[in-house]
């Protein structure tokens, strides 16, 4: 029906929320219609996507989504490819430890292309990604800011001289030239520096060198061994953005209105992602 489909383009287009949907219909279509009609449209619709028919790049991004429902905190868990420029498999859960992890991965790519997996720092994904033995690599964004807050962290807890700082910074400037490397070799040698560097040994420089930095050094890097593999997360953080702003994401009450609500704004960032293919193969 025409009112069915403008609301849900009125929410998948621009987002509107059940009083501005209904303001809308009235103003514009002269349609008397009640916030909870409007609720159990958006309820009842029901996008899909079959995704067997597709081929996987074999180039992919994971993050969960923390979403709201009913007060309880829950995740969508995302895998997005790189290639296709959008999420291909999605699943809400109670919980994003390692299991659970490993159990949505390995559900989506099976008999898939496996070739490289992005992530950001958390513990459960590299577990996860280390078990279904896929190339695993890190957001440079995050490692930056992981590496920054570790650093400060250590600058407020513990009374510095100025020269101790100045190592310190020193020490995080060459961590940085490693991070932002243009090619692997170069990359190589500055970690070889690095490496042979007279770095005061602490516990800290021991735990952010040789428990962080250098056993990890592969999964910082590997953007600069393939050029189909990002440095960053950028990509699926985008589409958590436009499909699921946060101010939404608190104020879900079912699981069923998440869902729904998820699937019509994925829907209409898979449409544009086609128009723009469709455009720039001219």
């Amino acid at each position: 029906m025409p009112v069915i489909e403008c609301i849900e383009n009125l929410y998948q287009i621009y987002g509107a929320g059940l009083h501005k949907i209904r303001f809308d219909l009235k103003q514009q279509h002269n349609i008397e219609i009640s916030h909870q009609s409007i609720e159990n449209i958006l309820l009842n619709s029901n996008y899909q996507f079959n995704y067997d028919n597709w081929t996987y790049s074999g180039y992919y991004l994971f993050d969960s989504l923390w979403v709201k429902i009913n007060g309880e905190w829950n995740y969508i868990l995302a895998l997005f490819d790189v290639k296709l420029n959008t999420l291909v498999s999605t699943k809400l859960v109670e919980s994003e430890d390692s299991k659970t992890i490993y159990q949505f991965l390995n559900e989506s790519l099976r008999n898939k292309k496996k070739i490289s997996i992005g992530t950001d720092l958390k513990h459960e994904y590299c577990e996860a990604i280390d078990k279904l033995k896929v190339k695993h690599h890190f957001c440079k964004f995050n490692v930056k800011q992981a590496v920054n807050k570790r650093f400060k962290d250590y600058f407020d807890k513990n009374p510095l001289s100025e020269d101790e700082k100045d190592i310190l910074n020193c020490l995080k400037q060459d961590i940085y030239k490693i991070l932002d490397a243009k090619d692997l070799n170069t990359a190589k040698e500055l970690r070889n520096e690095l490496i042979n560097k007279k770095y005061t040994k602490n516990k800290f420089t021991n735990k952010i060198l040789w428990k962080f930095i250098i056993p990890y050094f592969k999964k910082l890097t590997t953007h600069l061994e393939n050029t189909n593999i990002p440095s960053t997360n950028n990509k699926i953080e985008n589409i958590f953005q436009k499909v699921f702003p946060k101010h939404i994401k608190r104020t879900m009450k079912i699981e069923q209105g998440l869902l729904a609500r998820f699937m019509l704004k994925l829907n209409y960032w898979n449409l544009n992602n086609e128009k723009e293919k469709k455009h720039t193969s001219f």
